[in-house]
């Protein structure tokens, strides 16, 4: 069998399409790009958005698109100089867009914490797993960019990639119009708009303790009790509206079916008889709630897994064939528009690389309660050395491939993490079963040792899987606008660097503030009302250690699994009827988490159904009608970031002073009036935001 023609296809930035697409700016016009100034804003835009994302995906879960916030900022900013270009404003947005990418390590690596491995989130070894991983996520994207991106253009929508195109288009006609003194609408005002009312809830209630952060409310059905609670958190509501209403309308049936038909069927139970309602609900929570999500969970993510491998393997085979078919002139080559990084500093990147992640994998492995020397620990070390790269190609493959058929933020990267903690836990269980001469008494060592290098991998694999799943993304604006693919993937390096610098001081700083559900409290007495879910991590821990040790609560896990498998069959019956889809994994992640968590987000969802049909009544055209859904998109955006920046603000003073109510206003006696003080602060904040997504965005 002949393997260079593959290796071509996969490692080669000589052979070089005709591309298919019209550029915005053409191949043969060069203007700048990568400037100083381009990189120092987006490594600015980076921090913010990063800590942004960290926060929100802690707090429920769920991460936001970077790439329209990070455009807006760049726009507003550059603008201001009669020399920008559109280009560069493409290089700002991605770099920036690392922000949103990176920030995915929080899906597994406060996991490591939940087990007891890590007490902390150590500073050397958590930037590393971001930037190797990152890196390698990079370089794993650009010999997949001529076939995903470029030869599967009429397969892969990209929409993410292509929607960010377009906003970027605008902001050239923003530019454009600067420079002749005409006024246009930047958009910045809308994100601050957004910021400063987010901001200020959170100060008023998380800091100030002037109200309470949600209402809840326990009710008595015969022998049964059933929960009803929503948070007053702005972040969420902005996640709600970039998540759209028909996603949040199953999230809303999700936690209804927890709360009101679970939790109420598990609680009759004579075993709660002695116990308070609120006891009761948090027991049935823990012990069997979590699990049927975690169950229903992965059935959902395995299933978008599975549907999406035959079209995976015909869009690859395809492009082989495609790729094999053309011939190429010596004016191809020289096109600006396709030039990637030259393959033979790709291949010594990914050589050299593989020195830092040897030591960080072997340091860690040296860490772990069995102590392995000489012969041994090398071999394990090469091992997992060649586990994370191998399943890191295959997962970013495949994540790159789901992200321009569904998109980004639809991609169900979770999965694929849980999928991968399985395989790996899987792996070296029984690789150190024939691996380790082990005593009765030293079995629970090796199980603890296996759990925590298992989900070290998994982070690793993660964040490869996360840039694949975004940077194919930001190579498809590329493409669109007509920017150099090199540059664009030294952008993306370099905001792979800048946002792992910040990875654990923003994990350490909100960990010791608010705490992890799961995880062992940072501080005797904490208050743990609003302890950080993670939801992701703590179902990665569960599944690994479950796997491990032998103790998955399997009876809760399958039900979880059946109730999947139940919404997939009547998923196939819409389908047939022509009704909407269901969404399994909104469905699932609603009983997972709280619902005090899922009803901001669905009030998000609803808002913006209403806002969407009042602009499409207001609108003249179609293109009209989407221009005019800017300022919604980045008011939500703005809850998100400027929730997450006071929440990481209050930290940081909770960290300075070990007190967690250092600007506390009011003593705990404040009592049931913060619930409504909070509710009018809640109500006034949307309805003033309201306000400003339907103002119009002024493009002519």
């Amino acid at each position: 069998m002949q393997f260079k023609p593959y290796l071509n296809f996969f490692f080669t930035n000589t052979i070089i399409l005709e591309n298919k697409l019209k550029s915005f700016i053409p191949a043969s016009q060069k203007l700048p790009e990568l400037t100083i100034r381009a990189c120092l804003l987006a490594a600015f835009i980076t921090l913010i958005l990063m800590a942004a994302n960290m926060y929100l995906a802690l707090k429920v879960g769920l991460t936001f698109s970077t790439t329209l916030p990070a455009a807006v900022i760049s726009m507003a900013v550059l603008s201001r100089f009669k020399n920008s270009n559109i280009l560069e404003n493409t290089a700002v947005q991605t770099f920036a867009s690392t922000g949103g990418t990176s920030s995915a390590i929080v899906f597994a690596l406060p996991a490591l914490i939940i087990v007891g491995t890590w007490a902390n989130f150590p500073y050397w070894q958590t930037t590393l797993i971001s930037l190797l991983g990152g890196l390698l996520g990079v370089f794993f994207t650009i010999p997949l960019r001529r076939a995903l991106v470029v030869e599967s253009e009429k397969d892969l929508p990209f929409p993410e990639g292509t929607a960010a195109a377009e906003v970027l288009k605008v902001g050239e006609t923003i530019i454009q119009s600067k420079k002749q003194n005409e006024k246009k609408e930047s958009g910045i005002g809308f994100l601050v708009s957004g910021g400063l009312i987010s901001a200020a809830a959170s100060l008023l209630i998380n800091g100030f303790k002037l109200a309470s952060g949600g209402i809840s409310h326990l009710s008595k059905i015969g022998g049964s009790v059933a929960s009803t609670s929503c948070g007053f958190g702005f972040a969420l509501v902005g996640a709600g509206y970039l998540i759209g209403a028909r996603l949040c309308l199953y999230m809303l049936a999700g936690t209804i079916f927890a709360n009101w038909v679970l939790i109420p069927y598990f609680s009759a139970s004579p075993e709660y008889a002695s116990m308070s309602l609120s006891d009761i609900s948090d027991s049935v929570y823990t012990t069997n709630i979590r699990y049927i999500g975690v169950g229903c969970i992965a059935v959902a993510a395995l299933w978008s897994i599975i549907t999406l491998i035959k079209p995976l393997y015909e869009g690859i085979m395809a492009s082989i064939r495609d790729h094999k078919a053309n011939k190429l002139s010596d004016e191809d080559l020289m096109l600006r528009t396709e030039k990637d990084i030259p393959v033979k500093y790709l291949s010594t990147a990914i050589l050299f690389i593989a020195i830092p992640l040897i030591a960080l994998i072997a340091y860690f492995i040296g860490t772990q309660p069995i102590q392995l020397t000489g012969g041994k620990l090398f071999a394990l070390v090469l091992f997992c050395v060649f586990l994370a790269i191998l399943i890191g190609f295959i997962i970013a493959a495949i994540a790159g491939y789901m992200a321009g058929l569904i998109g980004s933020s639809n991609s169900p990267i979770s999965g694929l993490i849980y999928l991968t903690a399985i395989i790996i836990a899987l792996v070296l269980s029984l690789y150190g079963s024939a691996y380790f001469e082990i005593s009765n008494e030293s079995q629970e060592l090796v199980n603890k040792s296996i759990v925590g290098i298992v989900l070290f991998i998994a982070s690793l694999v993660l964040a490869m899987a996360a840039c694949a799943n975004d940077n194919l993304q930001d190579l498809k604006t590329g493409q669109i606008v007509g920017a150099t693919p090199w540059k664009q993937q030294t952008a993306l390096l370099m905001g792979v660097a800048v946002a792992a610098l910040i990875v654990s001081p923003v994990f350490n700083m909100l960990y010791n503030a608010y705490g992890l559900q799961g995880a062992p409290l940072p501080h005797p007495n904490m208050d743990l009302s609003n302890a950080l879910n993670s939801p992701q991590s703590n179902i990665a821990a569960a599944l690994t250690k479950g796997i491990v040790t032998h103790t998955l609560n399997w009876n809760m896990l399958l039900l979880g699994g059946a109730i999947g498998v139940i919404l997939i069959a009547l998923d196939y019956v819409f389908k047939a009827l022509k009704w909407p889809r269901i969404s399994l994994f909104s469905f699932s992640i609603a009983i997972y988490l709280p619902m005090d968590m899922i009803l901001p987000i669905v009030i998000g969802g609803i808002i913006a159904y209403f806002i969407h049909k009042k602009l499409k009544a207001r609108s003249n055209s179609e293109e009209d009608f989407e221009n005019q859904k800017t300022p919604g998109v980045l008011v939500a955006s703005g809850l998100i970031v400027g929730e997450a920046l006071m929440s990481i603000f209050i930290a940081g003073g909770i960290g300075a002073t070990g007190n967690q109510n250092f600007i506390s206003l009011v003593s705990s006696s404040y009592g049931d009036l913060a619930n409504y003080v909070g509710l009018i602060i809640f109500i006034i904040g949307l309805l003033i935001s309201m306000k400003y997504m339907l103002k119009r965005f002024k493009l002519n």
